[in-house]
């Protein structure tokens, strides 16, 4: 039987994920603003895309990034404004500024410099609203206190094929699942009849920016990894299921205008890839709490 107190926490961890969500919405509708304040265009929107309907989505479907960041971050035991930081460089590098990237390569609708903009004012509400909502019973614990340990406990030498290694994996994962799903998926990408306004890059094009992206998924889980006090398969976890709520379930559950032929093969390869960057960042680069 479930505790009272267990249903009670359920309770208001969603009530807060609604309120972070909310929040959240009011950030994506003011970066819509000040990119046209600057003088930026807004991409255009897919034929099949209804506006409207997408932001009414974006409150029960946003609920879940909110939740999980608060919980994953509340265990790192940090100061208010290190957790808001902390917060703001995962969130904004893997949902915001990382997924422009990509829609960048695969979609004929997003630039640069209005996916940055908008992306930064959403992710700044979140994790503001985050790191206010889901407080760690404690905050002993300083990054700035902390890394200096982490880094002596190994030599530069074996930091650095690590990091190396840790950031480069990322391309080859990222490549193979890309081929595993392509015969599911291309046909959404080469047909414009559809009004979905994705595209096909050049291969080239994909590589050098996978290496780019694998750089900053590393940076994003930096503060979690040298944080983590808990073992090394449940730090794995977090991190795999907080990165791939961030980039497949949360933009899947909102893209209601694809079809599941096309999101289903998307959803299992972004799984795989968000858990397997995980637990090789666990593998090689946690050193757990000293003895």
């Amino acid at each position: 039987m479930v505790k009272k107190s267990t249903v009670k926490y359920l309770a208001v961890s969603l009530l807060k994920g609604i309120l972070a969500s909310i929040i959240g919405l009011i950030g994506l509708i003011i970066g819509s603003v000040i990119p046209a304040l600057l003088g930026l265009s807004a991409p255009p929107v897919p034929e099949a895309v209804d506006p409207n309907l997408l932001m009414l989505l974006y409150i029960p479907v946003g609920i879940i990034v909110p939740i999980t960041l608060g919980e994953l971050f509340k265990r790192l035991n940090q100061n208010f404004w290190e957790r808001f930081l902390s917060i703001l460089l995962f969130n904004y590098l893997v949902y915001g500024f990382l997924q422009v990237l990509e829609q960048i390569l695969f979609t004929t609708t997003m630039t640069l410099a209005y996916g940055t903009i908008s992306n930064l004012i959403q992710s700044i509400l979140t994790s503001l609203a985050i790191a206010s909502l889901w407080k760690p019973s404690q905050t002993n614990v300083s990054i700035m206190s902390e890394l200096p340990k982490y880094f002596a406990r190994r030599k530069a030498v074996d930091w650095a094929w690590r990091i190396i290694l840790a950031w480069v994996l990322y391309v080859p994962i990222y490549l193979i699942m890309g081929v595993i799903i392509s015969p599911f998926v291309t046909p959404y990408y080469t047909d414009p009849t559809l009004g979905f306004g994705t595209t096909l890059p050049r291969q080239e094009d994909i590589i050098a920016t996978q290496f780019i992206r694998g750089a900053l998924y590393l940076l994003s889980a930096f503060p979690i990894i040298v944080l983590w006090k808990e073992s090394k398969n449940i730090l794995g976890l977090w991190v795999g299921f907080s990165i791939f709520i961030q980039i497949a379930a949360l933009p899947i559950l909102l893209a209601y205008w694809y079809p599941l032929a096309f999101k289903i093969p998307h959803a299992i390869e972004l799984a795989v890839s968000s858990f397997a960057q995980a637990f090789i960042y666990a593998q090689l680069l946690f050193i757990g709490a000293r003895k």
